[in-house]
């Protein structure tokens, strides 16, 4: 494999981690119960791994995790650095944007965006 490449598989394992690992805290689990939610197999550290960026975790335990962690699958699987901040951002967008009355969210989207956008990459 390249090396670029693998520079960026490691990199994607590390924001992937560092989101798992705040989505986990801020949901109250700990590593070992959110394990067991996502039904890893018990007493691998496989939870301790990924949020340590050492492993990446496949499409469909990206879907459980982001179910048992209430955000949409979008937010756990972007692959790039985002701050605690900017993953409630993404995952509120996502929410607005999934909602059966889209329409009528265009306006609070556009707000979203041009207020916590600018903010964002200052």
């Amino acid at each position: 494999m390249a090396k670029n490449k693998i520079q960026r598989r490691s990199l994607y394992h590390k924001y992937l981690g560092e989101r798992v690992a705040y989505l986990r805290e801020k949901a109250g689990y700990t590593q070992t119960e959110l394990q067991n939610a996502v039904n890893f197999s018990t007493n691998s550290g496989t939870i301790s791994r990924i949020e340590s960026g050492k492993i990446g975790i496949t499409l469909e335990k990206v879907d459980v995790m982001s179910e048992i962690l209430c955000v949409e699958p979008e937010t756990l699987s972007y692959p790039s650095k985002l701050t605690p901040e900017e993953i409630h951002f993404v995952n509120e967008l996502f929410c607005i944007m999934k909602h059966k009355d889209k329409a009528k969210n265009l306006d609070a989207v556009k707000t979203l965006l041009s207020e916590d956008f600018n903010r964002i990459k200052k």
